[in-house]
């Protein structure tokens, strides 16, 4: 994997961690190092079930399968745990409906940002 630069305010990763899944630790401790202090990572995938075999109407699941590289990432709370242990606090976990099921958007926040303070000043005579 490449380097991705750093002191970004914003990483984006929308349905590409399918092909990366066992290297998903690596994938987003670089998400973590590219983004500065206070940046937002977003996340947008489909993730199986505890038992990762429910049916469905089989022509969605394999447009789902070929669209998520096999299979859909393991188990929601397995990526919030290594959210949380890379660095990163969980803001928001939202369901995102697609054409091939639901999928679950997150919001995490890379920890460090001393406060909010820092970026908006009490009065706007101070950054205008």
């Amino acid at each position: 994997m490449e380097e991705w630069g750093g002191g970004y305010d914003i990483v984006l990763i929308s349905h590409l961690l399918y092909k990366y899944r066992k290297e998903l630790a690596t994938f987003i401790g670089k998400a973590f190092a590219a983004l500065k202090p206070g940046g937002l990572l977003a996340c947008n995938h489909w993730f199986c079930a505890p038992g990762c075999g429910a049916g469905g109407d089989g022509l969605r699941e394999l447009d789902r399968s070929i669209h998520s590289f096999g299979h859909p990432l393991c188990h929601m709370e397995e990526f919030n745990n290594l959210l949380a242990t890379t660095g990163f606090s969980l803001q928001l976990l939202l369901d995102i409906p697609d054409a091939y099921g639901m999928a679950k958007l997150h919001l995490a926040v890379k920890k460090g940002l001393p406060s909010t303070e820092a970026i908006m000043p009490g009065s706007c005579s101070a950054c205008c």
